[in-house]
């Protein structure tokens, strides 16, 4: 058996049964506590520790057995000024034996929440490596569903078509869900690190309109630019017929300015959530904003796209042959893309909340409150 009592500043202590009717020091504010027996009585107060109690004692509840100890030697005298100054301490604070009071360790959620408070934010752009495994439930989530939807549209569109149904009449309904889906996590993750936050906001796929919103966003900033270079590049995919070096060197290219230009469309309308700012003007202002970084994120955003595309073209092709292992190619594809992905935005966000604020100049400001 073990005696557990608390502190007056609310630590919650444990000692054995042979230090009934003693004090020791608390390990957090410094001050002695007086430890309770079993049977109930207190340690014995001193003609100062009751001057030091009635001055600095709280109301407690009926139901609360907590025993306030007062620091204060047993022969020492206050003088007058420390007896109305509950500040002045009367002891020295002891070093706390480990042997005979041990701390009792709070709950697991109150520790996981407390550790969640101190992490701070990445002050290097390898440590936002690690963030993706922070949101793993989200990315396998969406990882499992894009891959369900992925390896089913090769084999269920040509049998839709067979029969005379248009593919069209089933495409509103789960692809653009799991699409919004996508794009309201990456759209968090961004959000949260461009406003200083150690993480994205959870919860966040309970609120369906939001989701569809930013699905409706980001394909609004596709329709703004990327669109040309994504159908050019289509385009001449369809017509080159066999592919040669040149060719897959012409795609990559307009498959990186479509990435690219996406990229920092979301990011100039994610500033200040207005559509104004698709403009290609402002997006070119905040390019050159970032720098160089600007290039180095075109680039990631590039090989990202790039690369994964090649991995899930050649996990489909190898979907006829062999499928318990091309679905597995798939399903790794989707959770490295969204990873990556992932990394990237944070990365992004957080160059961006590191840029210096620019002043907004006076007639802009008298346009928007008007």
């Amino acid at each position: 058996m073990s005696i557990k009592f608390t502190c007056s500043c609310g630590k919650r202590l444990r000692a054995p049964d042979d230090m009934g009717n003693k004090r020791t020091v608390c390990p957090r504010c410094g001050n002695p506590v007086g430890i309770p027996s079993h049977t109930g009585a207190k340690a014995a107060m001193t003609p100062a520790e009751r001057v030091r109690h009635q001055l600095t004692r709280k109301p407690l509840r009926a139901s609360e057995e907590t025993f306030t100890a007062v620091p204060a030697p047993t022969d020492f005298q206050p003088s007058p000024m420390q007896r109305f100054d509950p500040s002045v301490s009367l002891v020295p604070p002891q070093p706390l034996d480990p042997d005979v009071v041990r701390d009792v360790p709070p709950p697991r959620k109150a520790r996981a929440a407390r550790l969640r408070r101190r992490r701070a934010i990445e002050t290097h752009w390898h440590e936002s490596l690690l963030y993706p495994l922070l949101a793993w439930l989200p990315v396998l989530s969406l990882s499992c569903f894009l891959t369900v939807l992925s390896a089913a549209t090769p084999s269920v569109v040509p049998e839709m078509i067979g029969n005379g149904v248009s593919p069209l009449c089933a495409l509103p309904l789960f692809p653009i869900l799991l699409a919004s889906c996508v794009c309201a996590f990456l759209q968090n993750v961004l959000t949260a690190a461009m406003a200083g936050q150690e993480y994205h906001v959870r919860g966040w796929i309970r609120d369906l309109p939001r989701v569809l919103w930013c699905g409706i966003r980001w394909f609004l900033c596709f329709l703004a630019g990327p669109v040309l270079f994504a159908a050019a590049g289509l385009f001449y995919w369809i017509r080159c017929g066999e592919m040669q070096i040149l060719d897959w060197v012409i795609v990559a290219e307009a498959v990186s300015l479509t990435a690219g230009y996406w990229l920092f469309t979301v990011l100039s309308v994610s500033q200040e959530d207005r559509f104004s700012d698709l403009h290609p003007a402002r997006v070119f202002e905040l390019f050159d904003r970032l720098g160089y970084k600007a290039l180095i994120a075109c680039v990631l955003v590039s090989a990202i796209a790039i690369v994964h595309g090649r991995l899930l073209l050649f996990a489909l092709h190898e979907m006829d042959k062999e499928g318990g292992a091309a679905l597995l190619h798939l399903f790794g594809g989707w959770v490295s893309c969204l990873a990556w992905m992932t990394f990237l935005f944070r990365l992004v966000g957080l160059w961006y909340y590191r840029l210096p604020k620019l002043k907004m100049p006076r007639k802009r400001r008298e346009d928007d409150g008007a």
